[in-house]
């Protein structure tokens, strides 16, 4: 693969001159889409944010409501051998304090894994009366037989999570933006309506943002434009289908939100232009060069690659692809390149434009074709295919002649009789 790093000379700078000549013989590439310009109205909930007060007591009744969140009690990792009874426990227990036994030498007695005993992270209430003497224990201590609903079990304790204490100051700024946003978007809803009528009673958008909080804004939208209000699905769908005659009208937006738009105008697919598209058409150049001036160096090496030189020995790096059938897909190449590379000989060598670079290709070996369980599969189903199509033929032949050899003979009194069932 040759690259732009690979060029023999640096890419000269393009004059203004060359970018548009470039962009006039290449107009078509940089075409921009039919364009709606929209003029809209556009109240977000995050606009009223920080104008909504939330008392006090509303505030630590959110925090109250949402303790669990704030509190979360100590845990431990914990893992929990069953025993079937109290005699088998307790010597489980005692085999523990030899040299040599370990808990994971109980678990493996029993037939188990670490994963099927493992409890994750409990806390202290979760493990009933054992809760006390586990949280007691140490990381890496082992403690038991205690009581468990499945019956005597073996602890391990094999981490520690701190309690977790967030205090009511602490979460304080958090709890004033989820209340300040419940209650904004809550009142855009309640807004919402007077909106609508003021839009019903004859306002345009230009009034209405005058006398409310709604903010005006334009877009040039097409689709797939992303950009501001665009990146909401409910402003991209009523742009999609507004027309001129259409009147505004409130509609929702995904965060609460509300807007309406009107349609001003249709640009036609046109050509952008030169300066509004300078860049682009600045790297389009740039990448025309590269392939252009890589194709004329691989040139240069095709003829000797042809004739037995190896790639080492140009100074290339090679990637060497085997296997590859004629659907396969080699990643950083064209869609077309396997279906190009199914039409060359052994020994050919191709060079093929591929997203700003060039790859130099050389077939080396054809592999013949084996037969398998899946090529005996698509031969069968396309042998199936052939033969319906073949009847479907043959049907619509036989058909057409039998037709056209009885001739037409249309019974009008049989005619007369169906007609005469109608009302």
């Amino acid at each position: 693969r040759l690259a732009s790093a690979d060029l023999d000379a640096p890419l000269e700078t393009a004059s203004d001159e060359q970018l548009k000549t470039y962009f006039a013989e290449n107009t078509a590439d940089f075409m921009l889409p039919e364009t709606k310009r929209l003029t809209y109205v556009q109240l977000s909930p995050d606009a009223l944010i920080e104008s909504i007060d939330i008392p006090e007591e509303d505030l630590r009744a959110e925090f109250e409501a949402r303790v669990n969140q704030y509190k979360t009690p100590e845990r431990r990792l914990v893992e929990r051998l069953v025993y079937l009874d109290e005699e088998e426990a307790n010597r489980a227990a005692a085999a523990l304090e030899v040299a040599g036994t370990t808990f994971e030498t109980l678990v493996d007695e029993r037939g188990l894994a670490l994963a099927d005993i493992d409890l994750g992270d409990v806390d202290r209430l979760s493990l009933d009366a054992a809760g006390e003497t586990v949280f007691a224990a140490n990381v890496g201590d082992v403690v038991g037989p205690l009581d468990t609903d499945l019956g005597p079990a073996l602890f391990r304790v094999n981490g520690v999570l701190p309690a977790q204490v967030t205090t009511f100051d602490e979460a304080k700024p958090e709890l004033q933006e989820i209340l300040a946003t419940d209650r904004a978007r809550r009142l855009v809803s309640t807004m919402a309506q007077d909106f609508d009528d003021l839009l019903a009673g004859g306002a345009t958008l230009e009034e209405l943002a005058d006398e409310t909080d709604l903010e005006i804004g334009s877009i040039e939208w097409f689709d797939g434009n992303g950009n501001g209000i665009g990146a909401y699905v409910a402003f991209a769908d009523a742009a999609r289908v507004v027309t001129e005659e259409d009147f505004p009208q409130i509609e929702n937006l995904e965060d609460g939100g509300v807007f309406a738009l009107r349609l001003d105008e249709v640009l036609p697919v046109r050509p952008p232009e030169f300066e509004q598209a300078r860049e682009q058409i600045t790297a389009s150049w740039e990448n025309n060069q590269v392939e252009s001036r890589l194709n004329e160096q691989a040139a240069t090496l095709v003829p000797q690659l042809q004739s037995g030189t190896d790639f080492a020995g140009l100074g290339l790096t090679a990637t060497e692809e085997s296997d590859q059938t004629r659907t396969g897909f080699v990643a950083g190449t064209p869609p077309s390149f396997m279906e190009d590379v199914f039409k060359m000989n052994i020994g050919d060598v191709s060079v093929v434009d591929s997203f700003g670079t060039v790859l130099v290709v050389r077939l080396d070996a054809i592999n013949p074709t084996e037969e398998n369980e899946n090529a005996d599969a698509l031969s069968a189903q396309l042998q199936a295919q052939i033969e319906q199509s073949l009847a479907r033929d043959l049907y619509n032949i036989y058909s057409r002649d039998a037709v056209q050899r009885a001739g037409q003979n249309i019974d009008p009194r049989s005619l007369a009789a169906v007609h005469v069932n109608f009302p």
